[in-house]
């Protein structure tokens, strides 16, 4: 999925309800209180990839204890960084041994 443009949900009806289901996660998470992190991990096609870990209720710790995690594998992504990392392959994350990653492969 390409990037949205500006303006794009005020365009038109149907734009704003193609931007509802693509934030459909976002909002689901939100609605139902359960705490969430995004870690960028990289850059694929030319854009930024991340990982999304969604945690139990009243559990924000171990969700930023995988991102924690994750971050502490990959380095921090930055937009300074991106350019080295976009001819990097993005890992494989189910390799990393750990039980605060584990709960949401």
């Amino acid at each position: 999925m390409q990037p949205f443009e500006v303006g794009f949900d005020i365009a038109s009806s149907a734009n704003m309800q193609q931007l509802d289901a693509a934030l459909g996660l976002t909002v689901t998470c939100n609605l139902l209180g359960l705490p969430a992190a995004v870690v960028p991990v990289g850059v694929a096609h030319g854009l930024p990839q991340a990982v999304q870990i969604i945690g139990a209720r009243y559990q924000e710790m171990a969700c930023l204890d995988a991102a924690e995690v994750i971050e502490a594998s990959l380095g921090t992504v930055t937009p300074s960084t991106q350019s080295r990392l976009i001819k990097r392959k993005l890992p494989d994350l189910r390799s990393l041994n750990t039980l605060q990653v584990s709960f949401f492969l």
